[in-house]
């Protein structure tokens, strides 16, 4: 590793929401792993240099990720349905974590290793922050839960706490049985995605009638979605005149 990729990843570690500063190289390489985009490595590889890439520590960093945020829900919101703390989990969502990463100005894409003409997309920001997780985890031995727990919510809690998550689902039931609009059936597939990180579509029909569509990692959240998008075709136009 060179010295200025050795000095990016120290600023990025010492910034306040991580707080590392005491990192050697073999630290070092592992935080490098963390923010090296599959891109980057296929265009290395092809030059006959090795180098991997962040997608086994994001998945782990997935997984510890959804476990802070659900036992913070689950402390901090007592009187929350199961259904309600799957709601507040949206929070961690690609396209929501990727907006939070950058209102608290991490600066983590500055950082990412992206092979030529790859976009910066939400995904790759979300990604490379739970590789990040996974990596601190790995780092702080006996101690990885409490430091990946005091990253997280340094990050995230008081986005969790304002957090009001709507229920579009509910909405749209209410809304149909009240104008008497029909039946309410959601219609659920995997569309992409690897195992731990699926990607789901879901469709809403009203009296056998696509509504809605919408996508999500959960089948709850691609429902929530496909909701959402009903509600508004649906209170864009006069009830009356909706042909369902």
């Amino acid at each position: 590793m060179d010295e200025k990729r050795r000095m990016k990843i120290q600023e990025l570690l010492s910034s306040p929401i991580f707080n590392i500063v005491d990192m050697d190289e073999k630290s070092l390489n592992r935080y490098d792993l963390s923010l090296t985009h599959s891109s980057y490595a296929k265009e290395m590889k092809d030059k006959g240099i090795e180098c991997d890439d962040y997608e086994r520590l994001e998945f782990f960093g997935n997984f510890a990720l959804n476990f802070v945020v659900s036992e913070y829900i689950f402390k901090k919101f007592k009187d929350d349905s199961e259904g309600d703390m799957s709601d507040r989990m949206e929070i961690v969502s690609n396209k929501k974590l990727a907006e939070i990463i950058r209102k608290k100005k991490m600066g983590i894409e500055k950082y990412i290793s992206l092979g030529e003409g790859q976009d910066m997309k939400d995904s790759i920001v979300a990604d490379a922050f739970e590789a990040l997780i996974g990596a601190v985890y790995l780092e702080h031995g006996d101690q990885g839960m409490t430091k990946i727990r005091e990253v997280i919510l340094n990050l995230l809690a008081d986005e969790i706490d304002e957090f009001i998550p709507e229920n579009h689902i509910g909405r749209l039931q209410e809304f149909v049985q009240i104008k008497k609009l029909g039946d309410l059936h959601y219609e659920e597939e995997k569309i992409a995605g690897p195992d731990h990180k699926p990607l789901f579509r879901a469709i809403v029909k009203i009296s056998g009638k696509t509504q809605g569509e919408g996508m999500g990692n959960s089948k709850r959240a691609a429902k929530m979605d496909a909701a959402r998008t009903a509600l508004n075709k649906i209170e864009s136009k006069n009830t009356e005149s909706i042909k369902i």
